[in-house]
């Protein structure tokens, strides 16, 4: 019985090692919601993501899984109310750079830097 543990103890939840702060998959300058995420040293945050959970598990060195489960939503005239969760991968690439993967699009990495503690829409390009 302690065989069949022994995997799911070789994955550790940890925090992946950037700063804490905004980060932008486009401008820093003049950045829509869309692309932009907010790391508080523990979780992801997007623009529709203030209610969800997130779970990091360090898969490597570099490499973490990421699991957002958000409640249920109901959008305009659609079915049944569901719970997401949405599975990514989180390379980083340095304290200030990472790359997220989509575990249905392993080809097409969305590549996010650091734009500062604050967004007072004046910073980098």
């Amino acid at each position: 019985m302690l065989f069949s543990l022994l995997p799911m103890l070789s994955y550790a939840h940890s925090n992946p090692p950037i700063r804490a702060g905004f980060y932008s998959s486009g401008s820093c300058k003049y950045p829509a919601n869309a692309v932009l995420l907010h790391f508080d040293g523990k979780k992801l945050t997007g623009a529709h993501s203030a209610a969800c959970h997130d779970e990091m598990v360090k898969l490597g060195l570099h490499v973490f899984r990421v699991l957002e489960t958000c409640p249920a939503e109901r959008l305009a005239n659609a079915g049944p109310v569901n719970a997401i969760s949405i599975s990514q991968n989180l390379t980083v690439q340095s304290v200030t750079s990472f790359a997220l993967v989509d575990a249905g699009r392993p080809n097409a990495p969305v590549r996010y830097r650091f734009c500062g503690t604050t967004l007072d829409r004046h910073g980098s390009n």
